[in-house]
């Protein structure tokens, strides 16, 4: 069964309102490898909450800000824990972009701005559909929690110490996001793991993300370069431990080029939660419904985040949906999200919360190695 009627009807009235909600986010830079507006936009999005309806904090971590919402509803209610992240890939090159990356403009039907897509538009999908559902007495009886992390764009160095401190406050049923394109045939993706960035699942890559050295200026010029760098990405799949991947890696640099030094940046774990629980059966038919098409279903994603902390340290099931277009262009200059997957996403936000709240307790319970 499709979103109700008076739903429908009350998204539609507030399309003015809502964009000017959308349009505030994507003027605040928050670009976590720049350190430049996070803070400020993370107050921004506390505010974004309020206004909403959500009660927020900004919570510290070792680095960037970690913003917290919350509504309760009983303890015998079930309870969705809601992640996105309102920090933004470095919009450079300025000259790629045919209007400025944090001035919104809206150009054939397209949202263009950083953050349009990946993730601001995403995440307050969810915000602007617990709204209207409030509004509208609509709202089911539903625990709901709101993580939105300020550096996932720079692969969250402090989020695994953040939940492992605050475990009994993101203590959750279900983890939920939406992130991401669409399929190429404009169907959503309904994903339950991450992996690498290749669209295969099931094996590792190790990629060359970048090359420098010498003289690569205009012209000529007559030098032997004296030093060079390569950035190296390796996407893992369950069972891999970063660790020990990247102590290989740097076990086989060494038997080659034992002069050449090695720095590890960042590492994140694999996970997966199983596409057979009820829960992920109520999923996919919520964004069936919701788009009125079948979803694309992926047992993992090309792309890092954070999931494992969800699945492997929370306990929680961790299901993704894809609310932007295909062609969003995420990290890339003229990144957009159409007015269409924007709305389309509140009313899958919408669709989800009401299912999700009606599922018996008893089909929450998680499977052993689930």
């Amino acid at each position: 069964m499709p979103i109700s009627q008076d739903i429908e009807d009350a998204i539609e009235g507030r399309r003015d309102a809502f964009l000017n909600t959308l349009f505030r986010l994507l003027r605040q830079p928050s670009i976590s490898a720049q350190g430049i507006g996070v803070t400020e936009c993370a107050e921004l999005t506390r505010t974004i909450l309020e206004e909403h309806g959500i009660p927020g904090r900004v919570m510290p971590t070792a680095g960037l800000p970690v913003v917290y919402g919350e509504r309760h509803a009983g303890e015998d209610a079930n309870t969705i824990l809601i992640y996105g992240h309102y920090d933004v890939q470095p919009p450079e090159p300025y000259e790629a972009w045919i209007s400025p990356p944090f001035e919104p403009t809206i150009r054939d039907g397209r949202i263009y701005a950083r953050g349009s897509a990946d993730n601001k538009g995403q995440f307050l999908a969810h915000i602007l559909a617990i709204k209207v559902l409030v509004d509208l007495g609509r709202l089911p009886r539903l625990n709901i929690k709101l993580l939105l992390e300020g550096e996932e764009e720079s692969s969250s160095p402090n989020l695994p110490e953040f939940v492992e401190s605050h475990r009994d406050l993101l203590k959750a049923d279900l983890m939920f996001a939406a992130d991401g394109p669409s399929h190429l045939s404009n169907r959503p993706i309904v994903f339950f793991g991450m992996r690498g960035n290749l669209k295969i699942m099931f094996q590792p890559t190790l990629n060359i993300t970048g090359i420098a050295g010498g003289y690569a200026g205009k012209g000529a010029k007559s030098a032997i370069p004296s030093r060079a760098v390569a950035k190296l990405e390796t996407r893992l799949v369950c069972d891999m431990d970063p660790d020990e991947t990247f102590s290989r890696i740097e076990r086989h640099v060494r038997r080659y080029a034992p002069d050449v030094t090695i720095r590890k940046l960042a590492g994140t774990r694999p996970s997966k939660t199983c596409l057979d629980l009820p829960v992920s059966r109520m999923m996919v038919g919520a964004i069936a419904d919701a788009y009125g098409v079948e979803p694309v279903i992926q047992p993992v994603l090309g792309g890092a985040s954070p999931n494992y902390l969800f699945t492997n340290v929370l306990k929680m099931p961790a299901i993704w949906a894809t609310y932007g277009p295909p062609d969003q262009n995420n990290h890339s200059p003229n990144e957009n999200i159409t007015l269409g997957s924007f709305f389309d996403g509140i009313r899958a936000s919408a669709l989800v919360l009401q299912r999700f709240a009606a599922m018996p307790r008893s089909d929450l319970v998680r499977p052993a190695g689930a």
